[in-house]
């Protein structure tokens, strides 16, 4: 997330980021936050053991916000 909101600043773009986890947040605060903020886009860093949490997170959020998700590439490879 940090490498996507330096990328975006660099664009022009106004951007933050809220780490949630790290400052012991709720659900419902976070959705609070980020509506309060009222931002056109969140995205959100999908890692097998935050896909129901973000998707909670999410259900929570206005539907004007626009969601962005990404996560770990995963490869698949074949042994000789």
């Amino acid at each position: 997330m940090g490498y996507l909101a330096t990328y975006a600043t660099a664009q022009g773009f106004t951007v933050g980021v809220l780490d949630g986890e790290s400052l012991g947040l709720g659900i419902t605060q976070i959705q609070t936050m980020v509506n309060e903020a009222a931002p056109r886009w969140v995205g959100f860093n999908l890692l097998a053991p935050t896909y129901q949490l973000s998707a909670r997170i999410a259900a929570g959020l206005d539907p004007a916000i626009q969601l962005m998700v990404g996560g770990h590439k995963q490869r698949r490879c074949r042994r000789p």
